[in-house]
């Protein structure tokens, strides 16, 4: 083989070389960008599945919370009908419920 034959094949190999390893590098980088969608998209999908929960805890109180205050008020007002507005009568009637509904300045 000549010396020409001999360069030629060596840099066929150091060709091939290279070019594998930058079409390894190509499938990294196409690997990596490729993740880093999925990762956006996963990370997406997970914040809309957080705001739905918190939006249905929300709701979920605001039920509880006009509830409890229709109780209350109910409560108050038959106690002002069965006094028929004897302020004795409603501040005595009232010491049991002060402490179980932690009412403020009743009695």
């Amino acid at each position: 083989m000549t010396l020409e034959g001999q360069r030629g094949g060596r840099m066929y190999k150091k060709n091939a070389k290279i070019r594998t390893v930058a079409v390894l590098c190509a499938i990294l980088l196409i690997l990596g960008i490729a993740l880093f969608g999925c990762f956006g998209q996963i990370r997406g999908s997970l914040q809309q599945q957080l705001m739905s929960s918190i939006e249905g805890m929300a709701e979920q109180n605001v039920i509880l919370v006009e509830k409890e205050v229709s109780t209350r008020f109910r409560l108050l007002s038959g106690l002002a009908r069965e006094s028929g507005g004897d302020e004795k009568i409603i501040v005595n009637k009232l010491q049991g419920f002060v402490e179980t509904y932690q009412f403020k300045r009743i009695g």
